[in-house]
């Protein structure tokens, strides 16, 4: 057996993702509200704006427990998810869907989910394979959140036909192996024609050449790949770790999705940059 499996057997052996240290919540978002800032901002424009962080009385987590987005600008953090909640809602309403039950796969610390509570009041469920998102999600949102730590395996504790809409931003860009079992357990879970809005990397990814992630992911993957103009038709896994799940950059050209994930969803869209770089797939329960 070579080093490289046995880590690999290791890492499916402790199947949680790697975490930071939890930290205090930096504050409640009306905490952070600034005319000046709201009335320019990129993310999201509306007349009651104000009103919508005013709403919102779940804290906001410490930079070092969201993932990244948006560093220590705490206002940011809570608008672009409210942006990527007022996308979705737009793509469910446009095929008839109104969301009243919502699962977020892969949902961090909530900074997409919380919306669809705070703002719409549906039922709010939602997982992340990194302890300490999960943790944070237990102490810090309120109850009627159901969420709970999964694991690398797809199994989701949860009833067949249950959710009306399945949301799941930067996850499938991090999946290689179990990606048609995940596939198949939304599925499961999805209302027959409800909504599923997962976020991919795909061909316009693949062309933002001054990209951090394309800049990251080329040491990677062969020269024949790194160096091509276009995306390769298929599914490209850079894999630049083998000892936690959270191991891969992965990019979906079009064709695969039709073929691959068209065996178990109806494909009815996939909008190109409309998650920053990412595109999004929607995909009905047939």
């Amino acid at each position: 057996m070579t080093l490289e499996r046995l880590t690999r057997l290791l890492a499916y052996a402790n199947p949680y993702a790697e975490s930071l240290p939890l930290r205090p919540p930096v504050g409640v978002p009306a905490s952070f509200i600034d005319p000046s800032y709201l009335a320019n901002n990129v993310f999201w424009q509306e007349d009651d704006l104000e009103d919508r962080i005013r709403c919102d009385t779940a804290p906001i987590p410490h930079a070092d427990n969201r993932e990244g987005y948006h560093g220590d600008y705490h206002l940011a953090f809570w608008l672009g998810g409210y942006r990527d909640y007022r996308r979705a809602v737009d793509t469910f309403t446009q095929y008839g869907v109104e969301p009243r039950r919502v699962f977020e796969f892969g949902c961090a610390t909530a900074r997409v989910l919380r919306h669809f509570y705070f703002q719409a009041g549906a039922e709010c469920w939602g997982c992340d394979f990194k302890p300490s998102n999960a943790e944070w999600m237990m102490r810090y949102l309120p109850k009627p959140f159901k969420v709970w730590q999964n694991d690398y395996y797809p199994r989701l504790p949860v009833e067949d036909n249950y959710f009306d809409a399945v949301t799941a931003f930067s996850v499938f860009t991090h999946i290689d192996e179990t990606e048609s079992g995940w596939l198949l357990e939304l599925r499961r879970i999805l209302k027959p024609g409800g909504i599923a809005y997962l976020s991919i990397h795909n061909e316009e990814t693949w062309k933002i050449k001054d990209s951090n992630l394309l800049t990251t992911v080329r040491d990677y993957l062969t020269p024949e790949i790194a160096d091509s103009p276009t995306l390769p038709v298929g599914k490209t896994v850079a894999t630049f770790r083998q000892d936690d799940p959270y191991r891969c950059n992965v990019f979906h050209s079009r064709e695969y999705i039709n073929h691959v994930w068209g065996r178990y969803f109806d494909i009815l869209d996939i909008l190109p940059l409309r998650l920053d770089k990412q595109a999004i797939v929607v995909c009905r329960k047939q």
